[in-house]
């Protein structure tokens, strides 16, 4: 006994010891995923207020920086003292992520799309090609699994398909998107006249790229800008207490000859809201360049009616929506881009943690279902004196 009492001694002793590593190798882990986060948001806010509107006073950037704004929501938003508590800061929402956990990866990664709406294969466009370190992978029967990554495949599905899309599989903002076309012994890339070689050009030295089918929109979308595929934003939430899903937030996108062949109001697109009850349109704006808004009835280059237009069917894509939402209930908050179609509508992407500047036009925390939603998550979120009319 008393030769086993200083073995069971250092027995403990090297237990606690290896607990000791453990908790200190597990606090690195912590304090190493905490770094790169804040690295992450630090890296972001200077991307954000790079691109802020000029002529905005150092005085007003940081005081809405202080707030948890970026200062570009001092022009989007307007933003004041009296104000300040109808929007959810930015800064507190994207500490949120990911919002929807380790769900969330389902749908921020494209590759991923077809798989997470396995129940909505309509809505899906066709993947037809996965570039990846010189290696293209088929994605549709009837295409190789596996071959070197040269144009010569390319252009002969291009040839077949007269369309396609080529798109990074990770990044946002339209960026590095490509519509390539051949029709009538005519090449076009990004909708403009070109010739071969530089579409040739064009898909040489594809990284991580997806190529995948071109969704021809309904003819009120194309109506509003052709040389783009004008998209929707839907933004749907699970509600804490019913456990159903809700429309909070809709806003259409119209592309220019400054952003296409996409509609994104960071390539020098527009943007303007949805009545969620009634699918009409209202005035639409772009990413301010100076210190206020620009706003469109019409669109500003073809001449095309904008506000008052009113989405075909938009009851039913809404309840569709919804459908998709309420199928995917573990993922408490999305973001759609959506195309409307002759026969529906397709789904390009889902958002994990979609952008705020739709609050421009309605706030969020006036709708009680958001606030309700944000406060749940966010300690310390102001509460506005008023709610939406």
């Amino acid at each position: 006994m008393e030769r086993q009492a200083p073995a069971a001694a250092h027995g403990r002793f090297m237990l606690r010891l290896l607990r000791k590593c453990v908790d200190s190798v597990t606090g690195l882990c912590r304090l190493g995923r905490r770094l790169e986060s804040l690295l992450g948001r630090i890296i972001e806010l200077a991307h954000e207020e790079r691109g802020a509107p000029s002529g905005l006073p150092w005085s007003k950037r940081l005081w809405a920086l202080r707030n948890g704004f970026y200062s570009s929501r001092l022009v989007h938003y307007r933003l004041t003292r009296e104000n300040l508590t109808e929007y959810l800061p930015d800064r507190q929402y994207r500490a949120l992520h990911p919002i929807n956990g380790d769900f969330s990866r389902l749908i921020d990664d494209k590759l991923q799309l077809p798989f997470t709406l396995k129940d909505f294969p309509d809505f899906v466009p066709k993947a037809y090609y996965l570039a990846h370190d010189g290696l293209l992978f088929g994605l549709a029967e009837g295409l190789p699994n596996c071959q070197r990554c040269q144009p010569g495949p390319l252009l002969d599905l291009l040839r077949q398909n007269r369309q396609f899309v080529v798109k990074p599989l990770y990044g946002s903002r339209g960026k590095g998107v490509r519509v390539l076309e051949h029709a009538g012994g005519t090449w076009r890339l990004d909708g403009r006249p070109c010739q071969e070689p530089d579409v040739v050009e064009a898909l040489r030295d594809l990284r991580t790229h997806l190529i995948g089918e071109y969704v021809e929109q309904h003819a009120y979308a194309k109506h509003l800008f052709r040389h783009a595929t004008n998209t929707m934003r839907l933004v749907t939430l699970r509600d804490d207490d019913t456990l159903q899903p809700l429309l909070v937030t809709a806003f259409h996108r119209v592309g220019t000859s400054r952003s296409q062949p996409v509609d994104n109001v960071g390539a020098g697109g527009l943007f303007g809201p949805i009545s969620v009850t009634t699918g009409e349109l209202g005035r639409f704006t772009g990413y301010p360049r100076g210190r206020s808004l620009e706003w469109f009835t019409h669109h500003p280059e073809t001449g095309e009616p904008l506000a008052g237009v009113v989405i075909p069917r938009w009851h039913d894509l809404k309840d569709r929506i919804l459908g998709v939402s309420r199928k995917l209930s573990f993922l408490s908050w999305m973001g759609y881009d959506v195309v409307a179609t002759e026969n529906g509508l397709k789904i390009l992407e889902i958002n994990s943690l979609p952008a705020l500047s739709c609050q421009l036009f309605r706030p969020y925390l006036l709708q009680p279902e958001v606030a309700k939603f944000f406060q749940r998550r966010i300690r310390n979120l102001r509460r506005p004196s008023r709610q939406f009319a």
